[in-house]
């Protein structure tokens, strides 16, 4: 059966934190505290001789040198500088790994790597992309650019030379990161030429093949072993430096290994994203037809390509268009080098951004054409005659084909079951009587499902249950349990008789694991498959014990029957079905969020009253599931857009502590409505839509456009996420004076 959900509520928990033996060694990692410097010594002599300490490894220790890979997006430029597992003559962060120590416990690690003594030669750092002094991070390169992505379609020139209205923003987003509650854990053991690793998530089989060529072993001689996962939200998982080192220290050592990550450091070295800055035009005519949309993105990678490679850039202008029709949009991407953590995936990547840049840029145009931000949208949105609608970008990278769905009447419908106009005159009213509230509309075109394939194995044991095993990993989502339901309504047997072994790295290989909202479509198809294979493998064993054809046999929930004899499921095995699904392009949603906000006019403070998500999710396995996906989502929205902000100062984090990376408490989330819609996706057979980034992706801009609504005629200083007290405030207070003069 699937794990059970309420587990965690009674303290059954299985973490990483719980498996290690008292024998185990503990690994602490030497960071740099520079972010761009030449490594002139280490000396470890002191941290040798403190009690407890076992080991310390440096890079000389090591060769060859592993490095990181890119596992998607790869250029030669990034090929190029890719990251090594131990920073060798240079660090170019702060957070670097520069050397490992290994202790009886933890608190030894920890002091014999504070007591070592790391020479470094400071070097100019890049602190930012618009870095006036042109300081080259990578010898032999004439600038710091890792990656340039455009693509464009139609007269782009002549909309914007015709054109009634042009108008031009400049919008900016700081640098976050997922911060799950449990940081992350490894541990590491060797058995008989076998790496046993716990701990590793997301993308069970690519971190084991990476780890087998990084030891030069065959890919099934890393065992991955299920533990249960304390959040992801897209930064787990990745292949990072500790993955080799921790299994590198275990070989080293000949015991097992574990390393705990403290939340410094983790704020420190874990991917990071969202530092962006847009320079957009858009033409519009008098009636407010859109027409024209130009954005120039320069993006802030940090130091090394992480291996989302430049997956990150074509995001960023793959969702730019958003769900509206345009004649002609120019879109440019620069990813650029700095001496900061490097950037990766996080739950809704550079979505989360792009939306804000866009929908902001709608109700700015929407404000000074009085028309409100609901029709300007209405107006605008593609057609239901044109979906299935390829955005016609010349050339694609990847064809990108909203494959279905109704968007303006999904908008209609969403407007009438939240009652916005009457939302509307109630802020109004509110308004009348002097409080500062406002509304805000997001909508956003979710991508979900990218991988194009998965396998799972569907195992009937001699005992008469069921096994599914699948390489994809139950961080919180619900995987297990959505497919154990899956399961039990296409093979026909109770749900109790059936356990999901997720995070298995022995089920087939082609199983390519958790991110991108893709669960629910990949693992579920191929469980369907796996299921009716598994059915004509049944009736076919059946039919050889029972004497008669397999087309006489009927399969029941307890087993099998032909010409009045009855066989249990028990009797039919062990069986083994695989179970495949392809799928060459994602599938798309329309996300509708709608804010409102109260803003304190004193402090500034935004407070959010409510917020209404609707998404076009398909089939909903488990409409339970998936509201609480969507809430739990915009609840990460919020907090992106009004506390999340990593903030350097040349480059060197100062914001690496909870006492100075803020993030939405309890008593900041609002009231979260949900309503979910169906236009079923033609690309699976449950005709399902990922969830778990939808309600997160419009939630940065509803908000933003409602603190902007507040605001009235000061609301064009909103122009950055996320959303400060100082910058509200300042906005309030140049209004009054102005309402003066």
């Amino acid at each position: 059966m699937a794990a059970d959900p309420h587990r965690f509520l009674r303290g059954a928990g299985r973490f990483t934190d719980d498996l290690a033996r008292e024998d185990a060694l503990h690994l602490a990692v030497v960071r740099s505290d520079l972010p761009h410097a030449v490594i002139e010594d280490i000396d470890a002599s002191e941290a040798k001789n403190l009690p407890q300490v076992h080991r310390i490894l440096t890079a000389a220790d090591l060769d060859p040198m592993p490095r990181i890979p890119v596992r998607v997006g790869s250029t030669p430029t990034l090929e190029s500088r890719l990251q090594t597992v131990l920073a060798v003559d240079r660090v170019r962060y702060v957070g670097e790994p520069i050397a490992i120590v290994l202790a009886d416990t933890g608190a030894a690690a920890r002091d014999a790597a504070d007591a070592i003594r790391v020479d470094l030669a400071p070097l100019q750092s890049v602190a930012d992309t618009f870095d006036p002094r042109s300081t080259v991070l990578w010898a032999g390169d004439s600038d710091n650019t890792q990656i340039e992505v455009s693509a464009s379609y139609g007269p782009v020139e002549e909309i914007f030379t015709d054109a009634n209205l042009v108008f031009d923003f400049d919008f900016r987003t700081s640098r976050r990161t997922g911060l799950p509650i449990e940081t992350r854990q490894l541990v590491a053991e060797w058995m008989e030429g076998e790496l046993h690793l716990w701990g590793a998530t997301k993308f069970i089989q690519f971190t084991s093949r990476t780890l087998a060529e990084m030891f030069a072993i065959a890919p099934d001689r890393v065992v991955t072993h299920r533990v249960d996962i304390g959040g992801m939200f897209g930064v787990r998982g990745e292949v990072y430096p500790e993955d080799f080192l921790v299994s590198w220290a275990a070989l080293v050592s000949g015991r097992m290994v574990r390393w705990q990550e403290g939340r410094r450091e983790h704020l420190l070295s874990i991917n990071q994203a969202g530092e962006q800055h847009h320079k957009l035009r858009v033409a519009v005519d008098h009636s407010g037809h859109l027409l024209g949309f130009e954005d120039y993105v320069v993006l802030d990678m940090g130091a090394y390509p992480r291996p989302i490679g430049s997956r990150i850039p074509h995001i960023i202008v793959e969702t730019l268009p958003g769900p509206y029709r345009w004649e002609a949009v120019d879109l440019r991407c620069r990813g650029v080098a700095t001496s900061k953590t490097p950037i990766g995936t996080i739950r809704g990547p550079a979505a989360f951004e792009t939306t804000f840049a866009r929908e902001r840029m709608i109700d700015a145009v929407a404000r000074d054409l009085g028309i409100t931000p609901f029709d300007l949208r209405m107006q605008n949105l593609i057609s239901s005659r044109s979906i299935p609608y390829r955005v016609p970008f010349e050339p694609p990278s990847e064809p990108i084909t909203y494959d279905s769905g109704d968007f303006s009447s999904m908008l209609s419908q969403f407007a009438t079951l939240v009652h916005s106009d009457q939302v509307h005159r109630e802020c109004e009213e509110r308004r009348a009587n002097g409080q500062t509230v406002g509304l805000g509309w997001g909508l956003s075109v979710v991508h979900s499902g990218l991988g194009k394939e998965e396998s799972v194995a569907l195992t009937l044991n001699e005992e008469g249950s069921f096994v599914l095993s699948t390489s994809a990993t139950e961080v919180g989502q619900g995987l297990d349990r959505t497919v154990a339901q899956i399961l039990s309504e296409n093979l026909g047997v109770p749900a109790e008789v059936i356990t999901v072994a997720s995070s298995d790295n022995t089920a087939p290989a082609s199983g390519n694991g958790t991110f991108s909202s893709r669960s629910t479509i990949f693992v579920g198809s191929s469980t369907i498959d796996a299921a009716l294979t598994m059915k004509g493998l049944a009736m076919e064993r059946a039919g050889q014990i029972l004497g008669c054809s397999p087309s006489d046999i009927r399969l029941t929930q307890t087993g099998a029957k032909a010409n009045g004899k009855t066989i249990t499921w028990k009797e039919l095995g062990p069986l083994t079905a695989i179970g495949e699904f392809r799928m060459d392009h994602p599938t798309y949603g329309l996300a509708v969020h709608l804010a409102q906000v109260r803003v304190d006019p004193e402090i500034g403070e935004v407070r959010p009253e409510r917020i209404w998500i609707g998404y076009d999710c398909g089939h909903a396995v488990d409409r339970h599931n998936v509201a609480d996906q969507l809430v739990g989502a915009a609840a990460a929205g919020v907090s992106g857009a009004l506390f999340e902000r990593l903030v350097f100062e040349e480059a060197i984090p100062v914001s690496a502590t909870l006492a100075d990376y803020l993030i939405a408490r309890a008593a900041d989330v609002p009231e979260i409505h949900t309503y979910l819609f169906d236009f079923g996706s033609p690309n699976n057979p449950l005709t399902a839509k990922g969830v778990g980034e939808a309600g997160l992706i419009g939630a940065g801009a509803a908000v933003a456009n409602a603190v902007a609504d507040a605001l009235g005629e000061a609301g064009d200083t909103i122009s950055e996420l996320p959303i400060r007290s100082e910058t509200v405030f300042g906005a309030i207070r140049a209004m009054i004076i102005g309402s003066i003069k």
